[in-house]
């Protein structure tokens, strides 16, 4: 309760430069179950730049988005939904026409997950076990974050303006993925559709092993206007269908949505979901990890190196007060260790455009597209990985 409070913050669109923090607001909880009452959480205390305690705000803030990007987008996402994904396509696509398009871009995801995931970031021993987060917590948060997941709904989030450059990449990358499916899809659809049983066995799994549907943070999103939830469900497919249980003694509905249910052919819509699903697996484990792998070793004027503790601990103690936001020298030895092994990856030697197996089109679109990447701050050549890989 004294490490991770709700933050709000407040941007300005400042045209080809990076929006600029107007306003961060930050509250603490009084209570660990989440309350809408006002007497269970603390004062907001609102921080605005030329305060004189304005980097504490930002510092509290950071530690904040953190451990939230760390566990849900990092962890929840690329490694558990994305291992999880990756077993069910070489457990049944392997072999078929979509399995090629598929198969590099499941090549690590398993291994890293299942092994320097568990222990150096969020096992017992792990970095994220320092932050205010306990390992039970961690569990819980991606538990949440899997119950709530809607790749047939997904789309990156909006720009801020032209200096948003995570947002105005990722909108570019999932572009060319989905453009880039959408030509395998054509070129090959009669090959998938005629390894159908394949597809219809491997979507059944994936519904059957799918969580309970749970709302993102049991919010309804169009009323949560302050924020994007293009993706958390706020766009659904007009195609997708409802959710549904696997049988008919569940509890609720699961939360991933049941597609290519005829085990013998496709049917209406079956076709136009596929695209979307895989586009959005094949973004998620490539642009969007690749991003969030750069955010843990990229230095720049506005953003300090992830090494300074100052800016962005994993951890904050005691409402932020003290030294560095208060963090202990166990926990800040603990999070330069972790920094340390991403900071030495060597990301070239899993560059996409590398890879002989990926689908010609998709390297090809990327090369095309090279100085937009690069003008949004990615190198496509070196920095946009093939696979979740760390």
């Amino acid at each position: 309760l004294k490490s991770l409070p709700n933050v709000r913050v407040s941007f300005e669109d400042k045209g080809k430069e990076f929006p600029s923090i107007t306003k961060i607001e930050i509250q603490f909880r009084e209570t660990l179950e989440p309350s809408l009452d006002q007497v269970d959480k603390g004062a907001v205390k609102v921080f605005l730049p030329g305060d004189d305690d304005f980097d504490k705000g930002l510092r509290m803030a950071n530690s904040a988005f953190h451990v939230y990007g760390q566990t849900v987008y990092h962890l929840a996402i690329g490694h558990v939904y994305g291992a999880k994904v990756s077993q069910y396509v070489h457990d049944y696509l392997q072999g078929t026409k979509l399995g090629e398009l598929l198969l590099p871009h499941c090549q690590y995801i398993r291994k890293i997950s299942n092994e320097l995931g568990k222990t150096a970031i969020f096992g017992e021993d792990g970095v994220l076990n320092a932050s205010a987060l306990s390992v039970n917590g961690i569990g819980q948060l991606i538990s949440n974050t899997l119950a709530a997941l809607d790749p047939f709904s997904f789309k990156p989030r909006e720009s801020m303006g032209e200096g948003h450059q995570f947002a105005n990449m990722q909108q570019l990358h999932y572009k060319i993925v989905k453009e880039s499916v959408g030509e395998f899809f054509d070129k090959y659809w009669e090959d998938i559709a005629s390894d159908w049983k394949q597809v219809h066995q491997f979507f059944l799994k994936l519904h059957k092993s799918s969580p309970t549907y749970r709302p993102w943070g049991g919010e309804d999103l169009q009323s949560a206007g302050w924020r994007d939830s293009t993706e958390m469900g706020g766009t659904p497919h007009p195609k997708a269908p409802p959710r549904t249980k696997y049988r008919v003694t569940d509890d609720g509905v699961k939360a991933m949505r049941h597609i290519a249910r005829n085990p013998i052919q496709p049917e209406d819509g079956d076709r136009e979901l596929c695209e979307q699903f895989f586009s959005d697996f094949i973004y998620h484990v490539t642009g969007m990890h690749s991003w969030l792998h750069r955010s843990q070793y990229y230095e720049h004027d506005l953003f300090p190196h992830a090494s300074d503790l100052n800016f962005s601990p994993i951890t904050i103690n005691n409402y932020g007060e003290g030294l560095y936001g208060g963090i202990t020298e166990d926990e800040a030895n603990l999070q330069h260790k972790v920094i340390k092994i991403f900071d030495g990856f060597p990301v070239d030697k899993y560059a996409l455009i590398n890879s002989e197996n990926v689908y010609k089109g998709l390297i090809e679109r990327i090369i095309k597209a090279k100085d937009k990447y690069l003008a949004y701050g990615l190198d496509p050549l070196t920095e946009l990985q093939v696979s979740t890989v760390i």
